[in-house]
């Protein structure tokens, strides 16, 4: 359960939720001009935000910003103010977002950054693995382009909304999108894996997927040190029938298995494992 916040922090200044004000000429409103972070904090840190940090930095310079980025101490030092404010001690999702400042039209009048955080508590003090496997399918009425713009989590969001409407039209779970080569780019809002007899896949990052930070976690850290191989190879739709396991990661609920493909079903004991040790690594000091 996410409860709402009572304060966020906009460009570092602690105020009400209530008091933040936006005009409809913002550019954020009228062009989705920005981007943003969504992260997992537990107790006052965000155990990966060394990662996020390193995203930001990709995204601050693919949007072509003139304002310097703040030093990573002041993200740090406002997600713990805001959590402290708000109460929300124990787990709490965080969304950090940036957008272009001043009006214009599509090309900006000045091209400085505001940026605010929010805050939202959340009752499990852990990366918790769904009990309930997902269901899923590929949704291929758009395509997703493959350019480093759409490696970041920009405000760019259509293809994700309209994947998710018409999965849950389906009585799916989430949805796996596909580049313009028919190749599997990601889920809604998840990086995708998937283990083909012994070998665990993930998309590369050169057919189009968001540069997940959970995804780079497994990939540079939790895997290695597990013993663990995973190879970045493309794949199609063909593939997720013969695969024997299916799991989804995000930085915010971690991983999340896929109980059923279309007329394939799955197990989750790779899942499983990894939830644990994902767990030992982001919680225990």
């Amino acid at each position: 359960m996410i409860k709402n916040s009572s304060f966020v922090i906009v460009n570092d200044k602690l105020i009400r939720r209530e008091e933040v004000k936006f005009s409809i000429d913002s550019r954020a409103v009228r062009y989705g001009d920005g981007f943003f972070e969504s992260m997992r904090a537990f107790g006052l840190e965000v155990p990966l935000f060394g990662y996020h940090y390193q995203r930001i930095e990709k995204a601050w310079q693919i949007m072509m910003f003139d304002s310097l980025l703040p030093d990573k101490k002041v993200f740090v030092n406002a997600i713990a103010r805001l959590l402290k404010s708000n109460k929300h001690f124990g787990s709490a999702r965080l969304r950090l977002s940036f957008f272009r400042s001043g009006e214009g039209k599509y090309l900006p009048e000045t091209n400085n950054v505001e940026w605010y955080l929010e805050s939202f508590a959340s009752e499990e003090k852990e990366f918790l693995l769904n009990t309930k496997g997902k269901l899923i399918d590929v949704y291929d009425m758009m395509f997703k382009p493959v350019h480093p713009f759409f490696s970041i989590k920009s405000n760019h969001s259509q293809i994700y909304t309209l994947a998710s409407l018409w999965a849950k039209n389906n009585n799916l779970d989430d949805a796996f999108i596909v580049n313009d080569k028919g190749m599997i780019v990601e889920a809604t809002s998840s990086n995708a894996f998937l283990l083909y007899g012994s070998e665990l896949y993930t998309p590369p990052l050169t057919d189009g997927c968001v540069e997940g930070v959970m995804r780079a976690f497994l990939l540079k850290e939790l895997l290695p040190k597990m013993g663990v191989s995973c190879r970045e190879i493309s794949f199609n739709k063909e593939i997720l029938e013969k695969a024997d396991e299916m799991f989804i990661t995000n930085a915010v609920q971690g991983i999340q298995w896929v109980v059923g493909y279309k007329n394939r079903r799955f197990f989750n004991k790779r899942s499983k494992l990894l939830s644990v040790a994902l767990n030992e690594a982001c919680l225990i000091k």
